[in-house]
């Protein structure tokens, strides 16, 4: 950041911690991955880094949180809180203790497994696999298509193919659904009347019947 920014170190502190958060959606030419990354997520973002709040009010709801809880801490350290000094002390206490911690063994990493069959274009950890099929069930294998068929003839390549599922493949499919079904022909009253007194005589017949009406 500039050195003549004036904002609260604390405001500072948030924008940078979003920033890192949004490096780890971008791509090998170091633009951000969007359609990974979210719309709404994104907006989210970009709202609290330049304080303008119209497109996203989930931003605004953060930012007055974050506001009046700094304005709470600022009005106890006048009303006797611990001098600053103290309190510089203590957290410079607190990260020593921290350093002579010994250092914990690295997890290694989750591996990952292909789920769109002997393709291998689409690769995901057993954890997002289960969150994805808890999610999305029937329609994960649509998803999972979508993407496959997307990365073979682009070539291109996800940090998270399970968080490009989450984002533009999940709204891609539901566009596409949607517009199927404002393409499909109305029916007419009568044609509804008929299919719903076939499908009312079905539930009486038994299936020698129904073959032999033809409903």
């Amino acid at each position: 950041m500039a050195e003549n920014d004036k904002r609260p170190k604390w405001v500072k502190v948030w924008i940078s911690n979003l920033s890192e958060l949004t490096d780890q959606f971008r791509n090998e030419d170091g633009a951000v991955d969007f359609e990974s990354l979210g719309r709404e997520e994104y907006l989210y973002r970009m709202a609290l880094s330049t304080k303008n709040f119209e497109k996203s009010a989930r931003a605004k709801m953060a930012w007055d949180a974050a506001v009046r809880d700094h304005d709470v801490r600022s009005e106890n350290g006048k009303k006797g809180g611990r001098p600053r000094k103290e309190q510089e002390k203590l957290k410079e206490k607190e990260q020593n203790k921290e350093k002579d911690k010994p250092a914990e063994p690295k997890k290694p990493a989750a591996v990952k497994h292909s789920i769109d069959g002997d393709r291998g274009f689409v690769t995901v950890t057993d954890d997002e696999e289960a969150y994805l099929v808890t999610k999305y069930g029937k329609d994960l294998d649509e998803m999972v298509s979508i993407l496959s068929n997307y990365k073979e003839s682009t070539g291109k390549k996800y940090k998270s193919d399970a968080a490009a599922l989450r984002g533009w493949v999940h709204d891609s499919l539901m566009e596409k659904r949607a517009k199927a079904e404002r393409n499909q022909p109305q029916k007419s009253f009568a044609q509804q009347e008929r299919e719903r007194m076939a499908a009312s005589a079905r539930s009486l017949l038994t299936d020698d019947q129904i073959k032999f009406y033809k409903l």
